[in-house]
């Protein structure tokens, strides 16, 4: 019987898409939010959901493979001194996708993906 093949190959190769993947993640928790397409949000938030929840569990081992993931040094301390604490009352969900319309070159679907922090650290904040 034929298995399914899991996630999108994003017309790519798997390191062109691993490469994009590594730096589509960078910029989101280096910005909270970034505008991209649909079909790449929906890869890109398997992608950070596991990295989050990596992060969340910590040790050596889960640690260094988040860091083969996230080469910018302040974003990697970001995301363990900021983003994860923040996040410490969700189980999973972290991101958001709201659609936005139409790129006008060439009419792909394009959305905006962002963190979703929970509310108590948001109150903390103020």
């Amino acid at each position: 019987m034929a298995q399914g093949r899991v996630g999108r190959r994003l017309s790519r190769s798997s390191s062109h898409r691993m490469a994009l993947l590594n730096n589509l993640v960078t910029s989101l928790f280096r910005n909270d939010r970034i505008v991209t397409t649909e079909q790449k949000a929906k890869e890109l938030r398997r992608y950070v959901d596991g990295i989050i929840t990596s992060a969340k569990k910590g040790g050596l081992s889960n640690i260094r493979s988040i860091n083969k993931k996230i080469k910018d040094k302040e974003v990697f301390k970001k995301l363990f001194d900021i983003i994860v604490p923040s996040l410490s009352g969700r189980h999973s969900g972290y991101t958001g996708i709201i659609k936005t319309g139409y790129r006008k070159g060439d009419r792909a679907k394009m959305v905006i993906i962002r963190l979703i922090f929970s509310e108590t650290a948001a109150e903390k904040d103020k």
